[in-house]
């Protein structure tokens, strides 16, 4: 039987390396044995931190398709658009999809699939339902994994993208794993400052997104911080940084968003064609930088005021 790789989005965040690790040990238990996860990308310090709490060890890193034996399928978790997925996947084969996101369209394959797409919080909160449907218990490592990856995603039950299903999932899960919730968001975003540390290259590509909207590409990147000293002083390099990237990948828009979670604020940097940078929503700071009050979920929030920015340009 062939192997199958779940794999979370490039540049993957929490949800996208605790998700793959969660999905691929409920598959093995139910309808795949053979499943594994994977990840497309460094492993960011926070999601390391979570690793190493659960006791359980990095996802295989894959870069390419081609890196796999000629059988191989794919799962792909936290993400369904190919521009976020390992390259070369639009020619391998495609077989579950577990998501959160909004649908792009472009994953197309030869047979029926299982597809799972719910406006929920966090991919790891469908998947901790998943079990529950399937009669299965996490352990206490996967059950940690969907934790992080619920609280990650939420900011711990606060962004607008929480729903009463997350609410629901988040006390079962966080018994299982033998954590506080409120503590353990404490100790995850404690860790690793990347506005105070990080390289500007960290910065932009930790958790960075690409689109694709009406024919038009952008890119948003976040980080999330506990405060915002330091992006007074970085702002002129990230801003460069920013612009750069948006050459290089020929965007029409590109955002840095610098989420605050001590009051979900976010200081929003912008690059790219100047109507679409003027048809921002947010409260204007100067030419580039904006301030968005309450603001914190791209998914919700941030990418909707791009495309709808794109398409008034």
């Amino acid at each position: 039987m062939s192997d199958l790789y779940v794999i979370g989005h490039k540049n993957p965040d929490t949800d996208a390396i605790c998700g793959a690790i969660a999905l691929a040990d409920f598959l093995s238990q139910t309808s795949h044995p053979e499943a594994k996860p994977a990840r497309l990308g460094e492993v960011p310090e926070r999601t390391a931190w979570v690793l190493e709490q659960a006791g359980v060890q990095a996802p295989k890193l894959i870069n390419h398709v081609s890196e796999c034996a000629a059988d191989v399928q794919f799962a792909l978790v936290d993400h369904n658009e190919f521009k976020q997925s390992v390259d070369g996947i639009d020619d391998a084969p495609v077989v579950y999809v577990l998501d959160h996101h909004r649908l792009a369209g472009d994953v197309v394959t030869k047979e029926p699939i299982r597809f799972i797409n719910e406006p929920v919080g966090s991919s790891c909160t469908i998947i901790a339902r998943e079990y529950r449907y399937a009669g299965l218990t996490p352990s206490k490592e996967i059950a940690t994994c969907l934790c992080a990856g619920l609280i990650s995603d939420t900011l711990l039950l606060t962004s607008p993208t929480t729903t009463e299903l997350d609410k629901e999932i988040l006390p079962w899960i966080a018994e299982l794993a033998g954590i506080d919730p409120e503590e353990f968001t404490e100790g995850f975003f404690a860790v690793g400052s990347l506005l105070g540390s990080g390289s500007t290259e960290a910065i932009l590509n930790t958790d960075r997104k690409e689109f694709e909207e009406n024919g038009t590409k952008l890119t948003i990147a976040q980080i999330e911080e506990r405060g915002l000293g330091p992006f007074d002083g970085r702002r002129e390099e990230l801003e460069s940084a920013l612009k750069q990237l948006c050459i290089d990948g020929d965007y029409a828009l590109a955002l840095l968003a610098v989420t605050d979670i001590k009051d979900n604020n976010s200081m929003i940097i912008a690059s790219g064609k100047t109507e679409c940078i003027a048809a921002l929503p947010f409260e204007k700071v100067d030419e580039t930088l904006f301030f968005g009050k309450g603001v914190c979920s791209r998914k919700k929030q941030i990418f909707p005021a791009a495309a709808e920015a794109i398409a008034k340009s």
